[in-house]
This record gives C-alpha cells, sequence and structure tokens, in this order.
C-alpha cells in the first residue's frame, strides 16, 4: 500500500537538518518503549489487540533534500516494511509511505493494519514538523 501528502512548513533548512538525523526518526516512532542502536521495541494496538512489536531502521539515506528510510517490523504473526521518502522543497514537505504487510496476522486484519499504517505515518510526520518548528 502506498499513502502520500504534503505539508506547508516556513523553514525548509531547520526541517532538513531534524530529518537528516536518525536519532530524530527514532523519537517520533509512537509506542517505542526501548531503544537499542537501530533497534526499537514499540507497544501499539492493531484493532482490540494490544501488541508488542521489534522494528528496526534498516536504510537511512539523505540526498541535500530528499531523505530515505526503511523500517522493518516484526512480531506477533506480522512481518511489516515501511519505506519512506521525504522532499523537503521550500515551502513545502512531500512525502510518501510505501509498506508491506505480511503473515497470518496481517492477512486476518488488513484492513485495520492499514489504518494503523496510515495513522503511524502521519504521527511520524506530525511530530517531526512539531519538534523541528518547521510547521507553519
Amino acid at each position: 500500500m502506498e499513502i502520500d501528502g504534503e505539508e506547508s512548513i516556513k523553514d525548509s533548512i531547520s526541517l532538513i537538518s531534524f530529518l537528516s538525523k536518525k536519532e530524530n526518526l527514532m523519537c517520533c516512532i509512537p509506542g517505542v518503549t526501548s531503544r537499542n542502536g537501530d533497534k526499537f521495541v514499540t507497544k501499539t494496538k492493531v484493532g482490540f489487540i494490544s501488541i508488542e512489536l521489534n522494528g528496526e531502521i534498516k536504510d537511512f539515506e539523505v540526498n541535500n533534500n530528499v531523505i530515505k528510510n526503511t523500517i522493518e517490523i516484526h512480531g506477533a504473526g506480522m512481518e511489516v516494511v515501511v519505506k519512506t521518502t521525504l522532499d523537503v522543497e521550500e515551502k513545502v514537505l512531500k512525502w510518501k509511505v510505501e509498506y508491506e504487510a505480511k503473515g497470518s496476522l496481517a492477512q486476518s486484519f488488513r484492513k485495520i493494519i492499514d489504518g494503523q499504517a496510515e495513522k503511524v505515518a502521519k504521527d511520524i510526520i506530525s511530530c517531526s514538523l512539531e519538534k523541528s518548528g518547521a510547521l507553519k
């Protein structure tokens, strides 16, 4: 599945600076209960089920104003790969998130997981905009 969007910003320089640091991405992932380098544990709800998932930032690339990352999440009968591209322009942040969920739980709760993935993506974007001071 793929979702994308645009956000108006006032300060592209501070946003690029914030997004260029892997630890800032980690700070904006919702529900993180522990971290160890690029690995983390997060607690989340999928529908009415609370689950603990293990994640890892597998790839993090900064090329001027374009930031790309890949996060893998495992646990509770599912594996999710999330690829994010952030393109910071002068007055707008363009973002695209692609993800693939596999496993028995992922298949059983496809619609709920799709909704949760979209919410988490938007939460990370909102957190990044807020913490960087780039909001309009």
